[in-house]
């Protein structure tokens, strides 16, 4: 069937936009008609999705209208999970109202209860207009009561701080610089504060939304209800099944996308997609729904240039991720996560760090001294008795089909970590310990490609004193052995000492004679390492 020209267009341009379609937001945004470009439409946007504030009936924020002090009061009280709206009033039981309370037509549960906890200054009481403008240094006063800030004036910097801070009382300038110093609430590039000046309900959501990044805002079910950090690994725009993944050191998280998902870049709106292999913060609806992407910066992840082997002592997770390990010789290392690190876990695949257990082998993989990647090993284990030792190889007792499929001896295991049995380092492994050996096994069906990481020694034998007639003794290449009477054999180091008694001088093994009356002393695997002939 050849098809005609004007088909192959249609059926080009039915391709082409299939291949755009995921660049397109979910649904055209119907919040606020007069933000959108605005400076302040992310903070207006993001305060609105944790419903930190409220437009007007007509669909407008106006951001450029001055904030009055009442809706001061009420916007900053209810980030510290004051929710008065729907309280009653209490009841007076004076027939004469209190007169530092002026009445207010909306709100008063928020005036009478700022009065009541003092988080009004007096001069702002009795001066209180519930329509005028607040100004900054009365949203300045406000947010250091709300906030529990130091307010003693002998703590403060010197004068020159803000240049126009005169005349203002002490307790407003210590909450000014306190607030500085928290980065809530800043001043002017000429170094002023403008304590007098009126605030605007844009700059309003931008306060509530740095009281938001910084953890100040009070949620009922805490801050992890409405914000959270991570990377965009996947995200599906597609009908019902609009989700994001969000990857963090914590684990996986799939989360829905509110309808009218919002994603912004250094403050502007952007595609939807960008957020994918990006650092963001998200913040949730009342739903539950991811309302608004900040993408804080791309992931870039180098690659790794030095890894370590060791186990896991402990993870801390927070703002400045640590990941503690032992390595194989049995120090202690303090390694910082990078926020993109990822953990490759033999099971627990969305858990993300907390999984990890402590004792646990790991090969962790830096890039700039940063961990950027955690592989758990798959590893085995063995107990058992050191038969034989050399510079090379070690060798356990063998005792056939109860050690089936299981390796007997042991490559470089010098190059593996030797502890006692509560994890403390120990100088060298000796014949006759026991041990259990934790080790990799690459090919399961391969013989002798095992890697040791640890020896453990849980037992260590003293030398034994064996007394007996020598019977006999054998003293061939890489075979000594003394039998006594009674056919009783015992295998001699090839350095065995041998000393005399009587002379009080060491003697060569081969000075032992049938009939002569022995002490020796016997290693736990039963190797003859010292013998006195009496």
């Amino acid at each position: 069937m050849i098809l005609k020209p004007n088909k192959l267009i249609l059926i080009g341009l039915i391709a082409l936009l299939g291949t755009f379609a995921w660049v397109r937001p979910l649904q055209a945004i119907t919040r606020f008609s007069d933000i959108k470009g605005h400076w302040a439409e992310e903070a207006v946007l993001t305060s609105y999705c944790c419903d930190l504030i409220k437009g007007y009936p007509d669909n407008s924020y106006k951001p450029e209208q001055p904030l009055s002090q009442l809706e001061a009061l009420v916007l900053f009280m209810k980030t510290q999970g004051y929710e008065l709206d729907k309280t009653k009033p209490a009841k007076n039981k004076s027939s004469v109202r209190n007169p530092a309370v002026p009445i207010v037509p909306w709100g008063q549960n928020y005036l009478d209860t700022a009065v009541e906890k003092q988080l009004l200054s007096r001069e702002w009481t009795y001066n209180f207009v519930y329509d005028a403008p607040a100004s900054r240094v009365q949203v300045a006063l406000l947010l250091g009561s709300l906030l529990n800030l130091p307010n003693d004036a002998a703590t403060l910097p010197g004068e020159g701080f803000f240049s126009d801070l005169d005349g203002i009382s002490p307790q407003a300038r210590a909450y000014i610089v306190g607030l500085n110093y928290a980065e809530i609430m800043n001043g002017f590039p000429d170094n002023t504060f403008r304590p007098h000046q009126s605030i605007k309900r844009a700059e309003a959501a931008a306060l509530l939304n740095k009281l938001n990044q910084g953890g100040w805002v009070k949620y009922a079910k805490g801050r992890d209800e409405r914000q959270m950090e991570g990377w965009v690994s996947q995200l599906t725009l597609v009908g019902k099944k609009a989700e994001l993944e969000l990857t963090s050191l914590q684990g996986v998280q799939k989360l829905k996308l509110d309808p009218e998902l919002v994603c912004f870049r250094a403050g502007r709106e952007c595609f939807h997609q960008e957020a994918v292999n990006s650092q963001v913060r998200l913040y949730l609806n009342n739903k539950k729904q991811v309302g608004i992407i900040s993408i804080l910066e791309k992931i870039k992840t180098p690659p790794a240039d030095e890894y370590i082997t060791g186990t896991v002592k402990s993870v801390v997770l927070g703002e400045d991720s640590l990941l503690i390990l032992s390595d194989l010789d049995c120090r202690d290392r303090r390694l910082p996560l990078a926020r993109q690190a990822r953990l490759e876990s033999l099971k627990a695949q969305n858990k993300g760090f907390t999984a990890l257990k402590p004792d646990t082998f790991v090969k962790v993989y830096l890039a700039d001294d940063m961990v950027v990647r955690v592989s758990e090993l798959k590893t085995e284990s063995i107990a058992g008795m050191v038969e034989k030792i050399s510079a090379r190889t070690l060798y356990l007792e063998d005792k056939g089909s109860s050690k089936k499929d299981k390796p007997t001896w042991f490559n470089y295991w010098d190059r593996a970590r030797i502890v006692d049995k509560n994890g403390q380092r120990m100088g060298t492994v000796l014949r006759g310990d026991k041990v259990k050996v934790t080790y990799l096994d690459p090919i399961p069906d391969g013989i002798d490609d095992e890697i040791p990481l640890e020896i453990k020694i849980t037992s260590r034998s003293e030398l034994k004193k064996v007394k007996g007639q020598v019977e006999k003794i054998i003293n061939q290449p890489g075979n000594k052995a003394v039998i006594l009477k009674k056919n009783k054999s015992y295998p001699a180091d090839n350095n065995v000492t041998v000393t005399d008694a009587v002379a009080g001088t060491t003697i060569s093994f081969t000075d032992l004679n049938p009939g002569q009356e022995i002490e020796m002393y016997v290693d736990g695997a039963g190797v003859v390492m010292r013998i006195t002939r009496n």
